[in-house]
């Protein structure tokens, strides 16, 4: 690729510019290295020299630069440095050596693994991104980056809107977007919010599962029309094997009105998920729309991105930290007078005797719904294949399977002996915790007389907390967030409290499948250990080292197969097995050792090095020990 004015070669402030990497219609980025940081990888996007020169340019790249900077995701590509001068106006972001999604695709069919850990990852920035204020706009496979272990990042928020008054743009009246992935909101053209995503994101899994999009056309009439008017071909004539209900569910995703779409992505991926593992499921009732009505504003165009004017309402702009306004989730009222086409695209239309006419809806304002951060205070709104036990916790349904347990040492050079020999296990189905206990959530099992109801614990725990003495459980560091992993327990603690859930203590072989599942992966997201996707002490790839665990599910990365947050770090956790070297005999449903001096931990927690935070990592302790760093989360059967 050649173009005018290349910059390779050439010194950017500390960056020397090193290759091409890609050339838009508003940006030229370039591949450089950061010379007072040895020499590191990042990527530059120089703004073109000619857009310097209208009135609002400089103003949206400063918004553009505070966007992306407010955003602190593991899924989400950082932004490192704004650089301004006479000459160039850049932003510095971190380099992603695998490529985009686009990249990937043109390599053929995606697997549906593949396609379902990406998702996940994808939703879990777009969820984050939504919660700050902040909408994409511009979802489409070229701004899905990906990491050298190939996670994904999502970038180019370019054209994103983070709600102020300071950053009020004065070009006002434009429809900013890549037709194939555009909602029909945007080529209405009133205010969208999170769910403008939503419906790229649906749109962008049709095309991942089946290898082609499911709206073409040569023309941006003939487009327009489709999205607004047409459903695809179903998923299932597309690509063989899929299950009927993905197609269902992207449909869901997709819907004309975004009322009748999901509430957030995060329930699309659940549900996706649930579809793709051939679950039922029931799409019957609409969730409640929890997301605010993130007004966007207009921001200059990609390659492959289109802007048209349009008529549009002026309206007042919230303050930065104030609370956005609430979606209404009505039905659309017409209002006369009020058309929410572009004006030349009605023109147009006209020419081409479409006779296309439509109407922009107003929406009152019903009381925002009341925030929960966590249900039953312990972590994010239950997808459909989930629930809550008799304790009001949160549980995720693990599907029997097998998978091969322990460490293969070809496969892991960091694999010891207690990890080994790698052997193949199969396990039942069973509902597993989503999040580690909370202190919270073990609070309610002291307020019941877990302490002195001798009924929730083995003779053996009876007689430790009798010769003890022990009225609770030991804190250390006063007050914690209730959020936070209960730690600090015991054995002996640990089984009382899932006795009194109703349940048990996860088998080691449990745990390690729901963590790693049948890929066998070292972390939650892959092979390779990755900065800030956990809870762990980083210093030794460069990172921070934390002084408490984080509540609970705060790491969307740290996020298994099977739908459990932290199991790579936060806290370690109690299982139900006595410590013993594992078995050669492949196995069904094994529970360890009969007997033994020491219970088994597993996870990392957040004093773990990258190291002793693989999933496959085992330590013990004995059960009357009680364990710094280490929680529990809790088993029930099915049913």
């Amino acid at each position: 690729m050649t173009i005018k004015n290349d910059l390779t070669g050439q010194q950017i402030g500390q960056y020397r510019v090193v290759s091409l990497l890609g050339d838009g219609t508003s940006a030229t980025v370039y591949r450089a290295q950061q010379l007072t940081a040895f020499d590191r990888d990042v990527a530059i996007k120089v703004m073109r020299p000619e857009l310097m020169g209208e009135p609002s340019f400089a103003e949206r790249l400063e918004t553009e630069a505070r966007t992306i900077a407010a955003l602190h995701h593991p899924n989400i590509l950082r932004l490192i440095e704004y650089l301004s001068d006479d000459r160039l106006l850049c932003l510095v972001m971190d380099y992603a050596p695998g490529g985009n999604l686009a990249d990937l695709m043109k390599h053929g069919l995606m697997l549906v693994e593949e396609v379902e850990r990406l998702t996940a990852q994808i939703s879990a920035a777009l969820d984050y991104a939504h919660s700050q204020g902040v909408i994409h706009r511009d979802l489409k496979p070229q701004n899905v980056l990906l990491d050298a272990t190939g996670n994904a990042l999502l970038g180019d928020f370019g054209i994103a809107k983070l709600i102020s008054e300071n950053t009020r743009m004065t070009r006002t009246g434009a429809i900013v977007g890549t037709p194939a992935y555009m909602s029909p909101e945007q080529w209405e053209g009133p205010p969208v919010d999170g769910r403008a995503d939503l419906y790229a994101f649906g749109i962008l899994v049709y095309e991942m599962l089946t290898g082609s999009l499911p709206f073409k056309a040569e023309t941006t009439t003939s487009m327009m029309f489709q999205h607004l008017h047409t459903y695809p071909p179903p998923m299932d004539s597309v690509r063989d094997g899929l299950p009927l209900a993905v197609n269902e569910v992207v449909k869901r995703a997709i819907a004309k009105r975004p009322e009748e779409r999901f509430a957030t992505t995060a329930e699309f991926a659940a549900m996706l998920r649930r579809a793709l593992h051939g679950r039922t499921v029931d799409l019957s009732p609409l969730s409640p729309l929890p997301m605010q009505d993130l007004l966007a504003s207009s921001h200059d165009p990609e390659s492959s991105t289109m802007e048209l004017p349009v008529v549009r309402q002026s309206q007042s702009l919230p303050a930065a930290n104030a609370p956005a306004a609430p979606v209404n989730p009505a039905a659309r009222e017409r209002r006369a007078g009020h058309s929410t086409l572009p004006l030349a695209l009605f023109s147009l239309l006209i020419i081409f005797g479409i006779g296309m006419f439509l109407i922009v809806s107003s929406q009152s304002a019903p009381a925002p719904p009341t925030p929960t951060s966590l249900p039953a205070t312990t972590g994010a709104p239950l997808a459909d294949d989930e629930r809550l036990d008799a304790r009001q916790i949160a549980q995720t349904l693990v599907p029997a399977g097998c998978f091969v347990m322990g460490s293969d040492p070809a496969r892991d050079p960091d694999a010891v002996e207690e990890e080994m020999p790698a052997h193949r296990v199969c396990v039942s189905d069973f509902w597993m915790d989503v999040y580690e206990v909370t202190h919270e959530a073990y609070a309610a099992f002291v307020e019941a007389g877990g302490y002195t109801d001798s009924q929730w614990w083995t003779d053996d725990g009876w007689a430790w907390l009798q010769t003890n003495g022990f009225e609770g459980p030991e804190d250390r560091g006063g007050a914690a967030d209730p959020r936070q992993p209960r730690l600090n327990l015991s054995w002996y603690e640990a089984d009382a409290y899932a006795r009194w859930r109703g349940g048990r203590l996860p088998t080691e072989a449990e745990w390690e499948y729901a963590a790693r599942g049948e890929a066998g992966r070292l972390f939650a997201w892959g092979d390779g250990y990755q900065l800030g996707y956990s809870v762990i002490n980083e210093i030794s790839r460069g990172g921070t080292a934390p002084t408490a665990p984080n509540p609970v599910g705060s790491r969307p990365a740290d996020r298994a197969w099977s739908g459990v947050y932290d199991m790579v770090g936060n806290a370690c956790e109690w299982v139900g097995d006595w410590y013993a070297l594992y078995s050669t005999d492949e196995q069904t449903d094994p529970t360890g050792a009969d007997e033994g001096t020491e219970r088994v931990m597993r996870g990392g927690n957040f004093l773990s090095s990258p190291t002793t935070a693989r999933l496959a990592v085992r330590t013990s302790r004995a059960p009357g020990m009680r364990a710094r760093s280490c929680g529990l989360r809790v088993v029930t059967p099915p049913g």
